[in-house]
């Protein structure tokens, strides 16, 4: 028998599950950030820069190997995926104002990627929650400082 025909009674390989990579993660980066462009929002124009400047980062925290799991990976890109889908909604009900609920659908979709740029930022920072909490303490002290004395 040659080798190019498969022996029928040899069982088949299963098919591979879906993998996961990082080059997706940069391509849904690299859709999302062009948004910020579409957005008419100040306030939405930077979150969604940051989600596209830092996602690859996102995954790259406290991975000592420098490689992420593939269940990171998977979660990051279903999170990208949908991210993706949210801005294409908010910019077709940004642009239609005879959209029924226009501003509360519009209120979810800022919500929505609002949570997702911040679980992107917060991983990124250095020291993590610690740094947050210390953050938290310098303005607290900072934005008090207007009421005391020199």
């Amino acid at each position: 028998m040659s080798w190019f025909k498969r022996e029928p009674d040899r069982p088949q390989a299963q098919p591979a599950a879906t993998s996961f990579s990082i080059d997706q993660v940069r391509e849904l980066a690299d859709k999302i950030g062009p948004f910020r462009l579409r957005i008419v929002d100040p306030k939405l124009k930077v979150p969604i820069s940051q989600i596209a400047q830092n996602a690859e980062a996102y995954l790259m925290r406290g991975n000592p190997s420098g490689q992420p799991s593939q269940s990171e990976i998977m979660r990051l890109v279903e999170d990208l995926r949908m991210t993706f889908g949210v801005l294409e909604q908010y910019v077709a009900i940004q642009d239609n104002p005879a959209q029924p609920n226009r501003q509360a659908e519009m209120q979810k979709g800022y919500d929505a990627i609002i949570s997702i740029s911040r679980v992107v930022l917060s991983s990124n920072m250095q020291g993590g929650s610690q740094a947050m909490t210390g953050y938290g303490v310098d303005t607290d002290i900072l934005a008090a400082r207007q009421y005391g004395t020199r």
